[in-house]
């Protein structure tokens, strides 16, 4: 198949919302991102089946599994940097610009009010420019900001490999910039202010745990991989399904390549695939965007009785899908008040002149098992409380001398 779109990145597809129109509105920015390295075509599948290994072999790989997935029920840490920031002081008034791929994208909006309020507790604001899916977008945020002497630009989700030049621009003029929500591979714009932060990539492994725990090590696996860019390929390629095969010898890996330009052909691809290959018993969802596609496509199938359907990067919607019964019986989120959070240190360090850090982005595994303990509704989501406790935000502003 042709016009596959290669845009996709991060949290962009990660925290999108089911809303119609967003594969569309990607599909705009095809041929906007010219790689070196060439795509697999859309729509393309492959199947790979791994050789029967010992039971000794199955039992250490499903063991291992459960201990992961057993910690990944629980409430996780929300982990804090040791360095404190000096100075701080000095950024009072200065402006971090936000500019996510797209304002309109619900989840966006919740790392934003999040960033809000952590710069606020030092007198530091937040404007927040919208890319609207498009480099002309991406470039007037970008000159809006460098035309502000913004203290800082936060770039969310915006492939670097389009907006590389304005990024190297901002660090010239001593604007530092914090690029989030991409797959970190070379080459990249690179300067003393200039930062970057990815996605949380456990999230795809730990999907692969709960198919090894859940099937005992015999899991029939259809991995889906969306081929829109470097990010979200690495999703499933780089992380998932080298998780899999890592501890899971006895199963077997059929992987779904497509692009969200031609998302509406999902379910049909979804449906010959399991027609092809009876034995497919889970189906592994990179995005929670692509859901209900894939559950279409098992509708189509008459599949929903044997296939069950795992999705990292989670929204409520996939949430509910747990809880109500459907085929989708486990799903996996980051943070995304934490992202905010974390995304305004950065920023604040490279506004410092300090140096930049590493962060864990909290996930969490949700099942039947522990899908009653949390509320479903977009306030929680927005609160972060499906993670447990905000002991971060205090540690976080004790670092800039709040407290």
């Amino acid at each position: 198949m042709k016009g596959c779109s290669h845009i996709m990145s991060g949290r962009l597809a990660r925290r999108a919302a089911r809303s119609a129109g967003f594969g569309t509105r990607l599909a705009a920015l095809a041929g906007a991102l010219a790689l070196g390295t060439a795509l697999a075509a859309c729509g393309s599948s492959s199947s790979s089946t791994t050789p029967t290994k010992s039971n000794s072999d199955v039992s250490t790989g499903v063991k291992y599994a459960q201990q992961l997935v057993t910690a990944g029920l629980k409430q996780p840490t929300a982990p804090v940097p040791s360095a404190a920031i000096s100075n701080i002081a000095a950024l009072k008034g200065k402006t971090v610009y936000y500019i996510p791929v797209s304002a309109d994208v619900p989840a966006f909006a919740i790392t934003a009010a999040a960033m809000k309020a952590a710069l606020a507790t030092v007198g530091v604001k937040l404007s927040v420019c919208s890319g609207n899916f498009t480099p002309s977008g991406f470039s007037s945020c970008f000159a809006q900001a460098i035309g502000a002497h913004a203290g800082a630009i936060v770039s969310d989700a915006v492939p670097f490999q389009i907006t590389q030049g304005l990024i190297t621009e901002a660090s010239k003029k001593q604007i530092p910039v914090v690029v989030t929500d991409v797959n970190i591979v070379s080459p990249r714009p690179t300067a003393s202010n200039i930062t970057y932060i990815s996605g949380s990539n456990q999230q795809y492994a730990l999907s692969q745990d709960w198919i090894i725990a859940d099937s005992g090590g015999k899991a029939n696996v259809l991995e889906l991989e969306a081929t829109d860019s470097p990010t979200s390929a690495a999703g499933t390629a780089e992380y998932a399904i080298p998780a899999l095969k890592a501890h899971c010898p006895s199963c077997t890996v059929t992987t779904l390549k497509f692009s969200s330009s031609n998302e509406q052909l999902l379910p049909s691809e979804i449906s010959a695939l399991l027609l092809k290959h009876p034995n497919i018993n889970y189906i592994y969802s990179e995005f929670d965007q692509y859901v209900p596609g894939v559950l279409q496509g098992v509708q189509q199938a008459s599949a929903t009785s044997k296939v069950k359907i795992v999705a990292a990067a989670a929204a409520l919607s996939g949430l509910q899908d747990v809880k109500s019964g459907t085929p989708v019986k486990a799903e996996i989120a980051d943070n995304q008040v934490y992202n905010g959070w974390i995304d305004a240190d950065e920023a604040l360090r490279l506004m410092a002149g300090q140096a930049a850090v590493s962060y864990t982005i909290p996930i969490r595994l949700f099942t039947s098992s522990n899908i009653g303990s949390v509320q479903l509704s977009n306030a929680a989501q927005a609160s972060g409380e499906w993670f447990g406790a905000f002991g971060y935000q205090q540690q976080f502003e004790h670092l800039w001398g709040v407290h």
